[in-house]
């Protein structure tokens, strides 16, 4: 599964569940380049940066709409900051904030 997208600019390859491996190892293949783009529970990433173990705690949130909150303000900026700081400025990491849209 794939396709190309923005006039050809882009190609995007769709793998299956764990065809590339687990998702460790599709974290570890990101961080060296060698997978652009990986969507992976958030617990794992807490392994490589603890910031993100925050949005992973059971009971901290009273909602989603809670948890959306907080990672729009200045907590959720400063984990996004962290994640940053762990990409050597090879990867942009983005997160959907609650209006849709990307910060």
């Amino acid at each position: 599964m794939g396709g190309v997208i923005d006039g050809g600019r882009h190609q995007v390859r769709v793998f299956h569940p764990r065809q590339l491996g687990e998702e460790k190892e599709t974290i570890e293949q990101a961080r060296a380049g060698a997978v652009d783009l990986n969507r992976t529970n958030v617990a794992l990433i807490g392994t490589f940066v603890p910031a993100m173990n925050l949005p992973a705690m059971p009971f901290l949130f009273r909602s989603i709409e809670h948890l959306q909150r907080v990672l729009d303000g200045p907590i959720g900026n400063e984990i996004s900051g962290s994640l940053a700081q762990r990409d050597s400025g090879r990867r942009r990491t983005d997160r959907t904030n609650s209006q849709g849209g990307v910060s």
